[in-house]
């Protein structure tokens, strides 16, 4: 296994260990402590964390599923579904946004408007490589 490739594995099993600690964590032991209403104001961080927990989870069995070497491999169709399911989870909690306040969308707009900056030429070969990391494509 390439150093890119064992990076990428790393940081996917390390997300999606993130993302199964905090749903443990704010479904079981949180409640039990925690104080009316108090769990609404994680309603945004949640959404993030799910959303990004999930792409990892769907493209980590991509991953693995692409290192399979049988005549049907699910490698491409999880990797599709690794994005097209966050956008659905977006799209079936866009109450969210509407809570949101002008100083919030101001800042991330500037955060990514300056990441836009930054990363402009490399974008499309970031998500080429990694579209070619997960499922085993050799250039």
């Amino acid at each position: 296994m390439a150093r890119n490739e064992f990076l990428l594995m790393r940081i996917l099993i390390f997300i999606s260990l993130l993302f199964f600690s905090y749903h443990l964590m704010f479904t079981v032991f949180t409640p039990i402590i925690a104080p009316e209403g108090f769990l609404d104001n994680f309603d945004m961080l949640s959404f993030i964390v799910t959303a990004i927990g999930v792409h990892a989870l769907l493209a980590l069995a991509a991953f693995i599923a692409s290192r399979f070497n049988s005549k049907r491999s699910f490698g491409t169709s999880l990797f599709m579904l690794s994005w097209i399911t966050p956008v659905l989870y977006l799209v079936f909690n866009i109450d969210l946004f509407t809570k949101l306040s002008f100083v919030t969308i101001s800042i991330w707009l500037l955060f990514i408007s300056l990441l836009d900056l930054k990363f402009k030429t490399l974008k499309k070969n970031i998500v080429k490589n990694y579209r070619d990391l997960i499922l085993y494509i050799e250039n």
